[in-house]
């Protein structure tokens, strides 16, 4: 492999393996027995991978395998990626299978981040608003774009940074509250009758306002608001009268619902 500045770079690892019974067993890791596995350095930026002999070996080193029928190749491959399995020696569908690989990009010969790109301004290729400037971490000279937080996207082209709902989320909010999704940023809102939970063991919760009972006259208060909506449907016909809050009449009955100040002042007498 050939790494930054044209520098010679080698990787590599043997596997023995004289018959199918001696191989690693199916998801064994690869250590020599039918397959093995080595790290590459970051900051490359080319590479070539090749499968050889080892030097001076024939085929009857072999054992019972021909070689003319099992597979030999080597990739390269995203770390935890591949999955050993014995019958990959023997029949593996490698011309439609898709081995992903992460690429670290990041632009070279170029100037640094400034330390105002900390904040969302366009600089150099990060062509996009609400992206940043990163500077490259490897030991490697250039830099790379990446959305802001709050944010995802493509940070090298105009406005290919876009807003993340993170209410998408259902569970990011404590209990009690609502999330309200906002430019970047979203908040948790305590919903009616809650309040901000702030005890240790529940940061981000809300909790009730008024107390049990408190909520229970309140239910019995909204109770006889319906009651008396009831009380007053057809076939009653309501009127305003003095010193009393309504009254509901119809052919058959009448009904006088009186406030309570005028019951009180009644009291007084």
């Amino acid at each position: 492999m050939i790494g930054e500045r044209a520098y010679a770079y080698d990787a590599g690892c043997i596997t023995y393996c004289p018959s199918l019974s001696d191989a690693a067993a199916d998801g064994a890791p690869c250590k020599g027995l039918g397959c093995c596995e080595s790290s590459i350095t970051p900051g490359l930026t080319q590479f070539a991978v090749g499968w050889g002999r080892w030097p001076g070996a024939s085929d009857d080193d072999y054992g019972e395998l021909d070689p003319e029928q099992y597979y030999q190749y080597a990739f390269v491959a995203q770390k935890d990626w591949y999955t050993f399995k014995q019958d990959h020696l023997t029949h593996w569908d490698i011309d439609n299978i898709s081995v992903p690989f992460v690429l670290h990009w990041d632009i070279k010969d170029g100037p640094a981040c400034r330390p105002e790109t900390n904040y969302d301004s366009p600089f150099g290729a990060c062509h996009s608003n609400h992206s940043k400037c990163a500077n490259v971490t490897s030991g490697l000279d250039g830099y790379f774009c990446k959305c802001s937080e709050g944010y995802i996207g493509n940070p090298y082209i105009p406005d290919g940074c876009k807003d993340v709902n993170e209410c998408e989320n259902k569970s990011i909010c404590g209990a009690g509250s609502t999330c309200k999704n906002t430019e970047g940023r979203y908040r948790c809102d305590c919903n009616f009758g809650q309040r901000r939970d702030n005890s240790s063991d529940n940061m981000g919760n809300c909790e009730p306002i008024f107390s049990r009972a408190a909520i229970a006259v309140i239910g019995e208060v909204q109770y006889m608001n319906a009651m008396l909506i009831e009380i007053c449907s057809m076939p009653y016909i309501p009127h305003i009268i003095y010193n009393a809050l309504i009254t509901c009449s119809s052919a058959f009955h009448v009904y006088t619902i009186f406030a309570l100040h005028y019951i009180q002042l009644e009291a007084q007498h």
